[in-house]
């Protein structure tokens, strides 16, 4: 179960860059190819598509350790795409920011993908952000009930 600042949407890019919203139903059904069946807003047809295709829309996304735009840390802003391994941030109306992970605190209940850790096992597992301990610079995420693991912000993805 996710939070309010989590959408239950992911999206998919067109041939125009644009970014379209695709409802993500909570138990998604996927095929033995790993593919998995989204149902678009604006009609009923169903699209089977990779996990890696789909990017996970969070809202309430704070903004941290930017240098160049300090003004901007300690906002909250909105994934709304992604490009060049950076996130799309909408911060206001009509502005757009592209920021490293690293650069971004997911809100509680927010899905993400563990990758790049010594433990090689726990690379690929997705977990859900239940908090960032600030003193630690890491985040708290339950992989299931019995294992909570403390990554650094550039060892998660949406």
């Amino acid at each position: 179960n996710t939070s309010n600042n989590t959408s239950n949407n992911t999206s998919n890019n067109t041939s125009d860059g644009m970014y379209n919203p695709v409802s993500v139903p909570e138990a998604m059904s996927h095929d033995a190819r790993c593919h998995h069946d989204a149902r678009c807003h604006h009609d009923a047809r169903c699209l089977s598509l990779k996990l890696e295709n789909m990017l996970q829309l969070v809202r309430g996304v704070e903004m941290a350790g930017l240098v160049q735009a300090s003004y901007l840390n300690g906002q909250r802003g909105d994934v709304v795409g992604q490009s060049n391994g950076k996130y799309l941030i909408q911060v206001r109306e009509g502005e757009v920011k592209s920021l490293a992970p690293n650069r971004l605190i997911f809100p509680r209940g927010t899905r993400v993908e563990l990758h790049s850790l010594s433990k090689d096992e726990l690379n690929g597992m997705w977990g859900c952000v239940q908090e960032f301990d600030r003193s630690k610079g890491r985040y708290i995420i339950h992989l299931s009930e019995q294992q909570i693991v403390s990554p650094k912000p550039e060892n998660v993805r949406l």
